[in-house]
């Protein structure tokens, strides 16, 4: 095993279980959730997690709505892939390659969503916490997603 392969595989055990999820959206967005999520072995395929996230998302104009969302998290050899449901369908988001930055372990990614494109920077704890930072742009969008997962 390389050590990519030590990172992607440290990273992807790490994440197992219960999180507690604080989410913040700052610039053409505003707002912020609250939430759960849930990283469980998906038994119908091998080395992946699902992944389920519940919330209640706030605006800075006072509305609340509950949000849903579904991943899978796939370990594919030096790396993990993160598959969104999108209408039925499992449609690839980012294909994650982790190093070591300090006491950190750090992946990014970038992806086209139709005209808006989504650059994505996890930053791994392992001693119980991770940070996920999108930056959303395109045709109407101009907005930064900071979510803190903190073990429940």
């Amino acid at each position: 095993m390389n050590k990519s392969d030590s990172l992607s595989e440290k990273v992807f055990f790490f994440f197992q279980g219960e999180w507690q999820i604080r989410r913040r959206f700052a610039g053409s967005y505003e707002g912020r959730l609250i939430g759960n999520a849930i990283f469980t072995i998906d038994t119908s395929l091998e080395n992946t997690y699902a992944y389920e996230e519940s919330g209640r998302l706030e605006t800075v104009e006072g509305q609340q709505f509950g949000s849903k969302q579904k991943y899978r998290y796939c370990l594919s050899g030096p790396a993990i892939e993160v598959l969104k449901l999108e209408n039925g369908d499992w449609e690839p988001m980012h294909e994650l390659n982790f190093v070591e930055e300090g006491a950190h372990i750090i992946a990014s990614h970038r992806h086209l969503c139709g005209e808006d494109r989504y650059s994505v920077v996890y930053r791994i704890d392992l001693t119980g916490s991770f940070q996920m930072s999108y930056k959303v742009v395109g045709p109407q969008k101009d907005y930064l997603i900071e979510t803190q997962f903190a073990r429940s």
